[in-house]
């Protein structure tokens, strides 16, 4: 037990991420937690109880969505402290007696609330007031779900649309991607919450001021993302370089069967960056019939030019050599591509744009390049790389012309 010598460990030996209470004398070890769902997070631990945040364990929910529990020492089924269907950012106090619950989604405003140790409701301190933005015509994103590629597997995303948006138009649709194994796409929370870790990024808004322009915006989290099974988290071991693809072009198919405004026939745009500007390319140029236009910032282009501890973790190293890279592919470029790139990356090295740009050019294909010198890797807050994104995308898969003369700037402190 705590404070006698036990550990509380986190294991996927089941195939779910799970706590083990583990007597390192003895090596004896107990399941704390079992089933088909996830522990994210131990909050708290006393002599009695441990408090932690899971998902998936709440039937007919997102299975993304945080709720807190706890869970006896002592063994027993999971207690649920947080029953709201939404995604919960919970604190355990210092004194172990209350918790502070911050709960929302991508389309419901954030309600915080003190509760006892227990769950029991304490207070309800705050609830955001999302008014301003409905009056002043605000269309929320719409949480989505469909079947993977492989006809079992459920994926979840979220479509934004624009704010005078009607539904007798047709859109052009645009995928942002980011396929990396270490976090997921999707945000499931109102606002980017710190306590969510690996779906805290990008955060929820970019896609909406895309969206404004006149297009669908799309996110889909599909196979080799985290947070559910091992089995799904590890479905693009070895064959990383793919993106799982096909999922997005089948969950994208699936959306626009019953909403006849997505116009899928114009071609698709990608964006992405970091790993799903490689995936941007990747759409580009083994997609070329669904994807037609991308944007793609300090993407990872060639494992080889990456850090070991990604492209060998996630790839495989046998993987990892026999794979091509989209350097390699780079002759079957058809679409219109801006390729983006921070000068002093030391996250993703340039190199690998440069390297991919130069391939273009060997190739006699077109694509555009820009260097935003002294920026690093999260060059896509730079407001010159967000204007020539929204231009590219308006230019190419919009058929219109962007204005001329504007500027983006950051907005003011709130």
């Amino acid at each position: 037990m705590p404070g006698e010598g036990g550990v509380i460990w986190s294991s996927e030996r089941t195939g779910w991420r799970h706590l083990e209470l583990v007597d390192p004398a003895r090596g004896d070890r107990r399941p704390l937690t079992q089933g088909a769902w996830a522990v994210r997070e131990v909050l708290g631990v006393d002599a009695t109880w441990v408090w932690f945040t899971a998902c998936g364990r709440e039937p007919g929910r997102d299975p993304y969505l945080r709720h807190a529990y706890r869970v006896a020492l002592a063994g027993g089924e999971p207690e649920l402290l947080t029953p709201e269907d939404a995604d919960h950012g919970t604190a355990v106090s210092p004194s172990g007696r209350l918790l502070l619950d911050t709960a929302s989604t991508i389309d419901t405003a954030p309600v915080t609330r003190v509760r006892a140790a227990d769950g029991a409701l304490v207070m309800e301190v705050v609830t955001a007031d999302l008014s301003a933005l409905h009056a002043d015509g605000w269309v929320p994103p719409e949480r989505v779900q469909v079947t993977a590629a492989d006809g079992v597997t459920e994926l979840y995303g979220v479509l934004y649309r624009p704010t005078d948006f009607d539904p007798a138009r047709r859109y052009p649709v645009i995928e942002a991607f980011y396929p990396g194994p270490q976090l997921i796409r999707t945000p499931k929370s109102f606002t980017v919450d710190d306590s969510a870790g690996v779906d805290a990024w990008p955060g929820p808004w970019g896609p909406q001021a895309l969206a404004e322009l006149g297009f669908v915006v799309v996110n889909i989290d599909g196979p080799g993302t985290p947070l559910r099974s091992r089995e799904l988290h590890h479905a693009t071991w070895g064959h990383l370089d793919d993106h799982a693809l096909d999922t997005h072009v089948a969950a994208l198919r699936a959306l626009a069967a019953d909403r006849p405004w997505m116009d899928l026939e114009r071609g698709v745009g990608a964006q992405g960056h970091s790993a799903g500007a490689a995936a941007t390319v990747r759409a580009l140029l083994t997609r070329p019939d669904v994807y037609t236009v991308g944007v793609s910032g300090s993407g990872v282009h060639d494992l080889h030019r990456y850090v070991a501890y990604w492209g060998e973790k996630y790839q495989g190293v046998a993987a990892l050599a026999e794979q091509p890279s989209n350097i390699d592919l780079a002759g079957q470029l058809e679409g219109h591509l801006l390729l983006l790139h921070g000068e002093l990356d030391d996250n993703v090295h340039p190199s690998n744009t440069l390297a991919l740009y130069d391939a273009f050019v060997q190739a006699e294909r077109d694509a555009d390049l820009v260097l935003l010198a002294g920026w690093a890797h999260p060059c896509w807050t730079h407001p010159y790389y967000v204007r020539r994104s929204w231009d590219f995308f308006v230019r190419h898969l919009l058929g219109a012309d962007p204005p001329r003369g504007y500027r983006v700037t950051p907005a003011a402190p709130v």
